[in-house]
């Protein structure tokens, strides 16, 4: 990550994990329905495989995902479910290549590997909250902006204005921004043996209320200035998500 990167979310003052976030597509012939049900069942190997001290979420994406509909002028390329892992922010690169070391081999009879993609980086939690929906997604960066301006346009700019207009008390959700390491991403993807997309950036909602959030979403003002405010450091053709539900959550007394 740029040195520049590192020091400004070091500097943020906000609670920081290392998180690697995986966007998974169904093998042909599997329902995302069937496909959640599977990776539930998977949930126990997976907390396994990446240890106590890691904070994992499973989603699967809705069959009706309205994402691209509320979107608008956004283009964005529909996730059939979500694997997030969080670990401790000191933990080491070796520790996580040993982490995802086969992990498409494993869960190869439920996932396409090659339409899959890992982002792993930097997550700065900016607001908390529970509940039972994820709306997870990743971008890119607009091409004439360095990392290091994404970020801190993003964290400074865009998320104190999306706050004002769709932040508590007009809608409870919890917000955390991913600042994505495209080297730590490629290794890992490497080791898992999914293929290396690149990912500049990444979203992670939960949300208490989906009628409230969705209504919210919608609204065109709210969903015009913060497209146009989107436009000034992302590319809206790049991203990658989906509205899901919470299949599988890490209990508190197993995460750090």
């Amino acid at each position: 990550m740029e040195q520049m990167t590192a020091e400004l979310l070091e500097n943020s003052g906000l609670p920081r994990t290392t998180r690697v976030l995986c966007c998974l597509a169904t093998r042909p012939g599997i329902s995302r329905a069937d496909l959640g049900e599977a990776l539930a069942n998977k949930a126990a190997m997976l907390q396994m495989r990446f240890g106590q001290k890691a904070q994992l979420l499973l989603a699967a994406a809705w069959a009706d995902d309205p994402f691209a509909d509320v979107g608008g002028d956004r283009h964005i390329e529909s996730a059939d479910a979500f694997l997030q892992i969080n670990f401790p922010a000191d933990t080491s690169d070796n520790t996580l290549v040993q982490a995802f070391r086969g992990l498409a081999a494993e869960l190869g009879d439920l996932v396409d590997p090659a339409a899959c993609s890992l982002s792993a980086g930097t997550a700065l939690t900016l607001l908390k909250a529970q509940g039972d929906t994820f709306l997870a997604f990743v971008g890119r960066r607009c091409a004439d902006m360095t990392n290091a301006q994404m970020s801190d346009y993003w964290l400074n700019h865009h998320a104190p204005l999306a706050l004002s207009l769709m932040g508590p008390p007009i809608c409870q959700y919890g917000y955390d921004q991913l600042h994505v390491d495209a080297e730590s991403s490629a290794r890992l993807s490497e080791a898992a043996g999914f293929p290396f997309v690149c990912y500049d950036m990444g979203d992670s909602i939960v949300i208490p209320d989906r009628e409230r959030f969705l209504g919210v979403m919608a609204e065109p003002e709210i969903g015009s200035r913060l497209y146009e405010d989107e436009c000034r450091f992302l590319d809206t053709t790049s991203w990658r998500g989906a509205f899901s539900d919470i299949l599988y959550l890490t209990p508190d007394d197993g995460a750090e």
